[in-house]
């Protein structure tokens, strides 16, 4: 009982630091154009974190898309920009509101905006592809939204009728990222998982792999996650903690590192959550350009990260609204043209480059269920915590791990903070949470583990996250993001 008060006291001293330097004394008057920017953008974070949170963004009853749903024309917008809404309801009306995710007293989310809509009713879906298997919602659009006045932020719409709701995703990019921490929406992984239509890139209507899809649809609404995929259980949490510590954070999707080379430069941190497994090319040029050119820290708060690849195509004049996944290079008609867009998983052939280059960790098997155990508590991460080794996180290993796997592609300068034996799938093998720098000083972290973010909040399903390992998970995050923030971690916490 002590030690487990002893950590929740350290965590608040840990929050406490932070708003003390976020909101401590008062700034001189700005003298040049650049300060006063500076000024107005401390002013509009104050009055946003001002604002009063809700619980209405929850769903209480969810629709299935049968009877209510959507999804947005482009994963991301710029402020200002218009968002437009594609949804369907078995009742005319609906009520649709905007909310903008954070901390916002421990609430999660404020309501920007609201509307009724009145929406056609559900049509079947539309079959885009037969060779692929590709399936889409031909939906028209049902309202444009003004984005005027919103700041950058992920974002969820909660669609309610009859009784019943469901939830869109979306994304208010931000339009610069220097000196920020990065916090990516893995939307191309939602979708990857979507089987909305019959098929998914897993499987077909009859469950099985060899009828899964091969290209799918962004334009769909997520048929899991009460219509918002991963994003509520393994991405949220993060986000909230983040704005509790009043960081200086910029948000983007999979789909917008797409952009032009450079997006990510200058960035203090990028951190990927807890269910990142697909990644094109260029979305992985970004990534490493970013870390050993700018020193941008790295941080995959899951497992099983950049293991998929994939290729992003346009549906219409829209780009980058169909995913490519073959996950099998000879299936994919472009490896005898273009071989290094093969969709082939990122490991295999023809062009392997494995995730462990950027991750540090290498994705191993799935489904696996076990403690974390600290093995090296000597280290930055759990300084001021009072644990030691053999320390054990229950029920925080799985159902995906990463471990440690020398030469190749891994960064030379990599350690273990956490390794955990395991059994996955009648191997014995093991787990590692791995601390990497690279010659630029910038440093990256593998948690290695599936359930890191969800425990946060207690949010990871049927499984039970002890109050006192919680408390550890988020002191630990709390480090990481702190550290990272302040610029090229691996100058300051050296290997060796």
């Amino acid at each position: 009982m002590a030690a487990a008060r002893r950590r929740s006291l350290l965590l608040v001293a840990l929050l406490s630091s932070t708003l003390v330097a976020c909101t401590g004394g008062s700034a001189p008057a700005p003298t040049t154009p650049r300060l006063a920017a500076t000024k107005q953008a401390a002013d509009q974070a104050a009055a946003e974190y001002a604002k009063p949170g809700t619980s209405t963004w929850r769903v209480t009853d969810w629709a299935t898309p049968a009877q209510l749903g959507g999804f947005t024309a482009t994963s991301s917008v710029l402020p200002g920009e218009t968002l437009r809404l594609h949804l369907r309801s078995k009742t005319p009306q609906v009520h649709v509101a905007a909310y903008r995710t954070g901390f916002y007293g421990g609430q999660g989310a404020t309501q920007v905006w609201q509307r009724d809509v009145t929406a056609l009713a559900p049509g079947a879906p539309v079959l885009l592809q037969p060779v692929t298997r590709t399936w889409t919602a031909a939906w028209p659009e049902s309202t444009d939204i003004s984005t005027t006045g919103w700041l950058p932020g992920h974002y969820l719409f909660t669609l309610s009728a009859a009784g019943k709701q469901t939830q869109v995703p979306f994304t208010v990019r931000s339009p610069a990222v220097v000196g920020k921490v990065v916090v990516i929406a893995q939307n191309t992984t939602w979708q990857a998982y979507n089987a909305y239509g019959g098929t998914s890139l897993y499987h077909g209507s009859d469950g099985a792999r060899k009828s899964r899809a091969y290209v799918v649809s962004h334009d769909r609404p997520l048929d899991y996650g009460a219509g918002a995929g991963d994003f509520v259980g393994n991405e949220m949490p993060l986000i909230q903690l983040a704005d509790q510590l009043r960081l200086p954070l910029a948000f983007l999707t999979n789909t917008d590192l797409e952009a032009a080379p450079g997006l990510l430069d200058g960035a203090k941190a990028v951190i990927s959550l807890g269910h990142d497994e697909y990644w094109s090319a260029k979305m992985r040029a970004q990534l490493l350009q970013a870390r050993d050119k700018t020193a941008t820290n790295l941080a995959f708060l899951g497992a099983n990260a950049i293991f998929r690849r994939i290729r992003l195509e346009p549906l219409g004049d829209r780009p980058n609204r169909l995913e490519v996944g073959y996950k099998n290079g000879d299936l994919d008609p472009v490896r005898a043209t273009n071989p290094a867009e093969a969709t082939a998983d990122w490991p295999s052939q023809p062009m392997p480059r494995d995730g462990k280059e950027l991750t540090g960790g290498a994705y191993q098997c799935n489904p696996v269920r076990g403690d974390l155990v600290l093995t090296d508590t000597s280290t930055w991460l759990t300084a001021g915590l009072n644990l030691q080794p053999g320390y054990r996180l229950v029920n925080m290993l799985g159902s995906e791990y990463d471990n440690i796997q020398p030469g190749g592609l891994t960064p030379k300068a990599i350690m273990s903070i956490a390794r955990s034996p395991l059994t996955c799938v009648g191997r014995t093998d093991h787990a590692d949470f791995s601390y990497y720098t690279v010659p630029s000083g910038a440093a990256g972290i593998d948690v290695g583990t599936s359930t890191w973010v969800c425990a946060l909040q207690n949010v990871c399903g049927v499984l039970q996250i002890p109050q006192a390992n919680r408390e550890v998970v988020i002191a630990i995050t709390t480090k990481i993001l702190q550290d990272f923030a302040s610029g090229p971690a691996g100058a300051r916490h050296p290997i060796g």
